[in-house]
């Protein structure tokens, strides 16, 4: 599990590259943006982005449900 609190960790680099090998990432961060599928999405849509993105940060899982209730 990642959170807040998780210190970097050795992780495989991308093999397309010519001398991949093991690097040392930290998975304490997130990126949100202002435009989706080439169209400007409003702030409180990105603030609100930003708060589930936190929510992951601190260890909370992705969920799958499919239910429109």
């Amino acid at each position: 599990m990642l959170g807040v609190c998780d210190k970097n960790r050795l992780a495989p680099e991308d093999p397309s590259k010519p001398q991949h090998g093991l690097s040392r990432l930290s998975f304490n961060t997130g990126m949100i943006t202002f435009i989706n599928y080439g169209q400007y999405v409003s702030q409180a849509a990105s603030e609100i982005t930003l708060c589930h993105e936190i929510g992951h940060n601190f260890g909370s899982p992705v969920s799958m449900s499919t239910r429109n209730d």
